[in-house]
């Protein structure tokens, strides 16, 4: 059980960058990729692509990553600009 518990404290980004960077991390993000032309271009590939893969290529896996990526992006988007309101 001591493995498993320091596998998940490495996970922690806080372990590793202050809140601060981990703040400003998000921010960049958000500025960048998750809002805008970028997000909705990515969000629509990806649900092309989960499409594509669950149903003609019957790999469902794939086509369940790539339906998650979309609802990720599409919904982060908005959760991000509420947590980190007074940046924007």
């Amino acid at each position: 059980m001591i493995e498993i518990s320091s596998f998940l404290d490495t996970l922690s980004p806080l372990k590793h960058f202050s809140q601060a960077e981990y703040t400003s991390i998000w921010q960049v993000l958000f500025k960048t990729i998750l809002s805008g032309f970028w997000a909705r271009l990515i969000a629509s590939i990806s649900l092309f692509l989960a499409f594509w893969f669950s149903v003609y290529r019957k790999r469902f896996l794939l086509g369940a990553v790539f339906f998650l990526t979309a609802v990720t992006i599409t919904y982060l988007g908005g959760l991000l600009k509420i947590m980190f309101w007074w940046g924007f």
